[in-house]
């Protein structure tokens, strides 16, 4: 297999979102998604049961959705340093390659070992060291063929429609601080667009896209 190690060129984010109607919920669990174009953006969003969120994207020479989900963790983790350790993270992926990862770093697999190609070392090196810092259990939501046209249920749902904001945001040089994008994050079709063709109408007819479609 070959290895590659292609730096990420530059980054935005994270950015902050609070999701209200979460608000109560269990700040230990915590969804992440990851989305991905033109071979040299991804996009990460990282949700909290408690409703607090993140989310963002960098630009890389050469990446994946795989790479992109690897990143979406590692924030997740990092937005966590400062939590009590003791009891365990519970982590929502769809991404069965991260998982692995992840479950192959607890084991002490040193990054070298790992059945992956290693694109974004950094990003590696950086999950690494906060998988050794904190007790984290995987949870695998859907198969992301399955959250290609449907979000998952849940927690994981929600994380995956905050990633493909973020991904169209970036693609689309829209301004985060853009009051159609504030007004979107807290949205119907944030909380509830389950089918992805339903989210992108809503995107296009009352959010932030709406200004896209006119052009």
């Amino acid at each position: 297999m070959t290895t590659l190690h292609l730096p990420i060129l530059s980054t935005a984010g994270p950015y902050r979102a609070y999701l209200p109607w979460l608000e109560g919920g269990d700040r230990r669990l915590v969804a992440t998604d990851g989305s991905w174009d033109l071979d040299s953006i991804g996009a990460w969003a990282v949700v909290r049961g408690d409703g607090r969120a993140r989310y963002g994207w960098y630009i890389a020479e050469r990446t994946t959705n795989h790479c992109a989900e690897i990143e979406a963790i590692r924030r997740a983790l990092g937005m966590a340093c400062h939590e009590p350790r003791d009891q365990p993270l519970r982590l929502v992926t769809d991404s069965l390659s991260a998982a692995g990862i992840v479950a192959k770093l607890q084991a002490g697999v040193a990054i070298e070992d790992l059945p992956t190609p290693k694109i974004h070392l950094t990003t590696l090196e950086a999950l690494a060291e906060h998988v050794r810092d904190r007790p984290i259990e995987i949870h695998l939501g859907h198969a992301p063929a399955v959250s290609a046209k449907y979000s998952p249920a849940g927690l994981g749902g929600i994380a995956d429609r905050l990633a493909w904001t973020a991904l169209q945001l970036a693609v689309h040089d829209i301004f985060v601080n853009d009051p159609d994008v504030q007004r979107w994050l807290i949205s119907d079709a944030m909380q509830h667009r389950k089918r992805r063709e339903r989210l992108r109408k809503s995107w296009l007819a009352r959010g932030p896209g709406r200004h896209l479609a006119l052009a």
